[in-house]
């Protein structure tokens, strides 16, 4: 189904028929549905690219972060969808600058192309100018967090990247007879270790890892999130406790009419009445992704790792139903290899469509290669926190 022409559609498709993919620009998720209808089932990307997931993103976080969507769709000659790529909108000074929806809060930032769309480097160019001069006023695009590969297949707006980004993906496969290979493939004494700390857990009460399914259990499971975060960090110190990711939060672990399932779910291991741990994960096409995870620091339950215990349950039962693959988020983190044996790799690009996007795309360049220099150097990267934090409390 082509979706209903406007001036805007008609002007670049008559533009475009001579030179390769039609180019589109929606403003809005509806005039997109169905693009996303025609290419969610087919398409490899992970559950950050989802309808339901972007649109819960952008309905909570446009008005609070002054973002836009920004659709791009290119059709090949026949008609048919080749790519839909969703782009927030968001201003750097005097510049205006596209970059892949999603943000910090998505692991992985791709978009959907049809299998067999051959679009390479050059095409991909082409497309985005497209979409900048029909939408007006935009820049250049951020392609930030881009994964070279997805499940072994080089995903296409790798080839626009140029550097690796500050961290990578830890990621496994699923096996519905192990779990995750890996884990359950550790070593003899890990394995009576954990069981040991379960164990002494225990002791607060029987042990309990469940998935909230309905709405009043996801905010108080998600409101023991918080308060878990807080006890670690400054006040302020993350975006976990502002009133946008709360919205974003409660769009996204509701399913709409047309899914079975919402596109984040949360988890929770409990030790009698006591909510020890809380996992919040992004789930759809046959991949989970870790979004959250926070424990009770009380001595007496963290010594006994409720967080890799709700993992590991939760691994086993995502296997059990059919999941292929999963991972932990960002950034290389102790617990996070007991679970994943596998890493993808994030890679940074800018595309610039104007003079002023090219100095924004290489001052926004400059500035995530020195958070890569501080996050390979962690005393660095603690010295630079507290000066921000002695310079404002609240950083």
């Amino acid at each position: 189904m082509v979706p209903a022409r406007t001036p805007e559609i008609e002007d670049a498709t008559a533009r475009a028929a001579d030179a390769g993919p039609r180019v589109e620009v929606h403003r809005d998720f509806g005039s997109a549905a169905a693009v996303y209808a025609e290419l969610e089932p087919s398409a490899p990307a992970s559950p950050f690219q989802s309808r339901a997931w972007v649109e819960a993103w952008f309905g909570a976080m446009d008005a609070a972060r002054g973002l836009a969507p920004l659709i791009v769709v290119a059709r090949g000659r026949d008609g048919r969808a080749e790519a839909l790529v969703a782009f927030a909108l968001r201003r750097f000074g005097p510049a205006t600058v596209a970059e892949l929806a999603g943000g910090a809060d998505a692991n992985f930032r791709m978009g959907l192309f049809r299998p067999g769309a051959h679009l390479d480097a050059g095409r991909l160019r082409a497309i985005l100018r497209e979409a900048a001069r029909i939408a007006g006023g935009v820049d250049g695009f951020a392609l930030f967090n881009v994964p070279d590969s997805l499940d072994g297949a080089a995903h296409p707006l790798a080839a626009l990247t140029r550097a690796d980004a500050p961290r990578a993906v830890p990621w496994t496969r699923l096996d519905p007879a192990l779990g995750a290979p890996h884990y359950a493939q550790a070593d003899r004494d890990a394995r009576k270790k954990r069981k040991r700390k379960a164990e002494r857990l225990a002791a607060h009460g029987p042990l309990d890892v469940s998935r909230a399914r309905d709405a009043a259990t996801a905010r108080a499971w998600f409101d023991a999130f918080l308060a878990m975060r807080r006890r670690r960090r400054p006040p302020g110190g993350d975006g976990y406790d502002a009133p946008a990711y709360r919205r974003f939060f409660e769009a996204a672990c509701a399913a709409r009419a047309d899914e079975d399932a919402p596109p984040v779910e949360i988890h929770a291991l409990r030790a009698g009445p006591r909510v020890a741990a809380v996992l919040g994960l992004a789930r759809a096409k046959g991949h989970a992704s870790g979004m959250f995870l926070a424990i009770d620091d009380a001595p007496e339950v963290a010594r006994n790792s409720p967080g890799e215990i709700l993992v590991a349950r939760v691994v086993r039962t995502l296997a059990r139903e059919g999941v292929a693959s999963f991972d932990l988020g960002i950034g290389d983190v102790r617990y996070k290899r007991a679970f994943c044996d596998r890493t993808a790799v994030l890679r940074d690009g800018f595309e610039a469509t104007t003079a002023r996007g090219a100095a924004v795309g290489a001052a926004l360049t400059a500035l995530r290669r020195a958070h890569a220099a501080l996050t390979t150097r962690p005393a660095a990267l603690a010295a630079a926190r507290r000066l921000l934090r002695g310079r404002n409390p609240a950083a």
